[in-house]
């Protein structure tokens, strides 16, 4: 069972992917690749071999064979920044669209843009608004591959620490409710 944590950046997914590390270790988990890459490649100056040395490693990530596989960001992040970056008629928007197509999750996790908790940083060079147009090329993208796809809630009202902490529960139990059905 392969799951997806998408959204713009700094909309809770890594928190989220921790949480749930932490609270159910028996499952698989693949961080953002980006983040590694960062280190060693210059995405601002290469960001042709830096997009896809990411698409490279997702693929990889999403060859996981593990039972229960959550993803920190997937093959569908990468359309979508394509998307963002170059638009629907780049030649590689079409490729990763039709891996996104061959390469299905069987849960999607939307974290929608929350403008409250964006901070950016040496990881995070979009600003709070390309951060949200980002968000909606992964909304584009979920859509234009018939991607069955949960938004899952802010729950804005409460502090953010209490927020991840119900958006993960959230998650758990719609991941157990699935595997319960199908499994």
């Amino acid at each position: 069972m392969k799951v997806l944590l998408t959204g713009g950046p700094c909309s809770g997914k890594t928190s989220i992917l921790n949480n749930l590390q932490r609270n159910n270790p028996e499952w698989n988990y693949h961080s953002e690749i980006a983040r590694e890459l960062g280190k060693t490649m210059d995405p601002v100056n290469k960001p042709k071999e830096f997009t896809r040395a990411i698409y490279d490693g997702r693929i990889n990530q999403y060859n996981s064979n593990a039972p229960v596989s959550i993803y920190d960001r997937g093959l569908i992040d990468c359309a979508a920044y394509e998307l963002y970056f170059c638009g629907k008629d780049s030649e590689n928007f079409q490729k990763y669209l039709e891996t996104c197509k061959s390469h299905q999750y069987e849960m999607v996790f939307f974290m929608p843009h929350w403008p409250e908790i964006y901070k950016q940083d040496s990881e995070r060079f979009e600003t709070e608004q390309q951060a949200s147009m980002v968000a909606e090329s992964i909304k584009e993208v979920l859509q234009s591959v018939n991607a069955n796809y949960q938004v899952v809630p802010t729950f804005k009202t409460i502090e953010k620490k209490q927020s991840i902490s119900t958006r993960t529960e959230f998650i758990t139990e719609k991941i157990h409710q699935y595997i319960q059905c199908n499994y």
